[in-house]
């Protein structure tokens, strides 16, 4: 599986009379846009962790507790200190945060049991890890190749 990310800047003058003409408000739109590439099959377990194709902070991507919450999901965070998590195109170890969520939701009429961990690397709060079970099933994502300007800078 693989996500597409990139990030979007916007700004829009906004119609503010009946005439349409533009004003001097603006909105200014940002943020990262997500596509997930190559596994539909794993959808509905990205539906169970929040996920949408649109996120304010890259921290969201897997587990998006924002959403969630939106949803009147009620998730329990636990910070687990820090770690460091290999990444096969980067030669020294990522120093990570390293926190739990745990939460119950309902989709589609079935109630799902979350209990995840992620890692997210320190500088941009990207996840390069995660360790998700649901329901007494386990599914592990991670990070297997980084185009990331600043890691090359320092370390590659």
């Amino acid at each position: 599986m693989q996500f597409r990310i990139f990030f979007y800047n916007r700004t829009l003058k906004v119609p503010t009379n009946e005439s349409g003409a533009p004003s001097n408000k603006t909105i200014v739109l940002k943020g990262h846009g997500i596509i997930p590439l190559g596994a539909h099959y794993v959808q509905p377990v990205l539906d169970v962790l929040g996920f949408t194709s649109k996120v304010e902070n890259i921290s969201m991507l897997l587990v998006n507790i924002e959403n969630l919450r939106n949803h009147n999901v009620s998730v329990e965070t636990k910070y687990l200190g820090h770690d460091k998590v290999t990444i096969p195109t980067v030669k020294e170890p990522l120093d990570t945060v390293k926190v739990q969520y745990t939460y119950t939701i309902k989709v589609h009429n079935k109630t799902y049991h979350v209990n995840a961990t992620v890692w997210y690397e320190t500088k941009y709060k990207f996840p390069v890890k995660a360790v998700i079970n649901i329901n007494g099933y386990t599914l592990t994502f991670k990070l297997e190749y980084a185009e990331l300007t600043y890691l090359s800078q320092q370390r590659i």
